[in-house]
């Protein structure tokens, strides 16, 4: 009986190390802040609170993602200028009032690495409405 229960065991362990590399393979990463915002506002929502934050790339996926980015070259000096100061998704807008209305306050550090695009005109909403609430 004990050499059953130890082939048994034995196999099991194998086949649970043998499974590791495909279960821990690198994936493809990306950033869902919006949806970790909403996360946050929905656990600090209606006792107040500060949510300090670190970002080093654009929101890809969910709530508030970017999937184009404005080409700046072709805008910058020109009479649409004005549209990079503007939010590309209103859904951060949204949220900063909500923020605002359940009185949690919102710190952002932003840092890319090799000039990658970041939409700090739809980020960035949320920093001066939620510092009304703070």
């Amino acid at each position: 009986m004990w050499d059953l229960t130890f082939f048994i065991t034995r196999n099991l362990i194998e086949n649970l190390l043998d499974s590791i590399p495909a279960r821990f393979a690198p994936s493809p990463t990306v950033c869902a802040s919006g949806a970790a915002f909403r996360g946050c506002l929905a656990a600090l929502g209606g006792r107040g609170g500060h949510v300090i934050t670190f970002l080093s790339s654009q929101c890809q996926e969910g709530p508030g993602s970017v999937i184009d980015k404005p080409d700046e070259g072709k805008i910058y000096a020109a009479e649409k200028e004005s549209r990079l100061f503007r939010p590309l998704d209103n859904s951060w807008l949204d949220l900063a009032e909500n923020y605002a209305e359940e009185g949690v306050g919102m710190t952002i550090f932003l840092g890319t690495k090799s000039n990658a695009f970041l939409d700090i005109a739809s980020i960035g909403m949320l920093v001066p409405r939620s510092l009304v609430a703070s």
